[in-house]
Order: structure tokens, then C-alpha cells, then sequence
């Protein structure tokens, strides 16, 4: 016996009622709660479904979805960073690379020969913030209204839209800048490393805040193939 479009949508609303809030989520839950009911109706057919989706609930132990929600987000990070690590791997191949290795030359000339003083790169960070604060409030403000719209919210999306590793880039960008004097000696090997890092933290923050939400439609699709029913 197979559930009806009803009983798959009041699965949806007991996935939502346990606090599941992303749709992509939603479905993986939805999808072994029905074949678990599935398979108890074959062996006790008169059993109701509010009774099948109790037992089939209780496997899920104490804790109910929470360990599930975990792994979930644990594992939609790591595709998320993945998908940064892609882009970047653009600046290390022709032409981009060109562009990378020049953002290093510069910045190792500015670490060797120039004093950072406290004002200029406090006066850069506020700019930084600016900049992160305003992006923060209008990508946030996009993926409401989109979730409001389609009803459906998704991890992937939701951390695309989110610019929070952008943020977590610059703080630990500043934090280096700010104590150059201490990290770096006049040892040319260490000054280099240093640009090199410097740019990897800018170049991470600039895909993570303004190259994946451009990209965040294409992004979607190819990491939900329902995806596009959706929207």
C-alpha cells in the first residue's frame, strides 16, 4: 500500500513540526518515513498512519531529528567550502593566475617596504565592515522573500545567502594585518607566505560574498535536481 499526496504532505508538516526547517532536509526525512510506513502496512495492513508514523518515528531515537539535522548541516558545510575551493582554483590557472600573482607581488612589496599604522588599518577594516554589514543586510533580505514566496527553504541556499564565512575571512584578514609587526620578521621566505595567505583569505572572501550569490541559482540546481520544480 503507497501513502496518498495527503499523507505526504501531513509527513511534511510532522518533519516542519519537529523543527526541520529546510525543505531539502524535509524531503530526505520525508522519503524514509514513507517507505518505513510502507514497509509496516506489508506486515500489519490494518495498522493506521498516525500509529506507522509513530513507531516509524521512535527509531529515530530521544532525540528525534536533531542528530540528523546535525550531520545534515555538518555535511552541507563541507559541500559549501567545497564549492568555494572550486572557485578558487580559477586564480591558480591562466589568465586568472596572472591576476593572483600579481595581488601577491603587491602586497609582499607592501609587507617589506611599507609601515602599516593602526589608523590606516583601522580605517580599511571599517570600510570592510561597511561593505560586509550593507551585502549582509541585501542578500539576507533576497533569500526571505524568496523563502516567503516559494515556501521552501534550503541549507545550500540559505549559507550561500547567508555571507557568514565571508565575515569569519575578514575578521581573521584584520586580525593578520593588524599584528604584522609581531607575525613578520625581515625574512623574505616569511614576508612571502605571508602575502600568500593574505590573498587566499581575500580571494575566499570575495567568492563567498559576492561570487556565490550571483551564482546561487545555477549553484541550487546542481546540488537539487528538484530544485527547479520549486521555484
Amino acid at each position: 500500500m503507497k501513502l496518498s499526496t495527503t499523507q505526504i504532505e501531513q509527513l511534511y508538516k510532522f518533519t516542519r513540526d519537529h523543527y526541520v526547517e529546510h525543505y531539502d532536509l524535509q524531503t530526505e526525512l520525508v522519503d524514509h518515513l514513507a517507505n518505513g510506513i510502507e514497509k509496516r502496512w506489508e506486515n500489519n495492513p490494518k495498522l493506521s498512519f498516525e500509529d506507522a508514523l509513530n513507531a516509524e518515528f521512535k527509531e529515530f531515537g530521544i532525540f528525534g531529528f536533531s542528530d540528523i539535522i546535525e550531520k545534515h548541516t555538518s555535511a552541507i558545510s563541507k559541500r559549501y567550502l567545497k564549492i568555494i575551493f572550486r572557485f578558487m582554483r580559477e586564480y591558480i590557472k591562466l589568465p586568472k593566475i596572472i591576476g593572483t600573482l600579481c595581488a601577491v607581488s603587491l602586497l609582499f612589496y607592501f609587507i617589506r617596504y611599507v609601515s602599516f599604522s593602526e589608523w590606516v588599518i583601522g580605517f580599511a577594516y571599517f570600510g570592510f565592515f561597511l561593505y560586509l554589514t550593507i551585502l549582509t543586510f541585501k542578500e539576507k533580505r533576497k533569500y526571505n522573500t524568496k523563502a516567503k514566496k516559494t515556501g521552501k527553504r534550503w541549507k545550500l541556499e540559505e549559507m550561500i545567502y547567508n555571507t557568514g564565512y565571508g565575515w569569519f575571512s575578514v575578521l581573521n584578514l584584520f586580525q593578520i594585518m593588524y599584528h604584522l609587526d609581531v607575525l613578520i620578521s625581515d625574512n623574505y621566505i616569511v614576508q612571502m607566505l605571508t602575502a600568500m595567505i593574505l590573498v587566499f583569505v581575500m580571494l575566499f572572501t570575495y567568492i563567498s560574498v559576492n561570487v556565490l550569490p550571483e551564482k546561487a541559482e545555477e549553484l541550487l540546481r546542481e546540488a537539487y535536481p528538484e530544485y527547479e520544480l520549486s521555484v
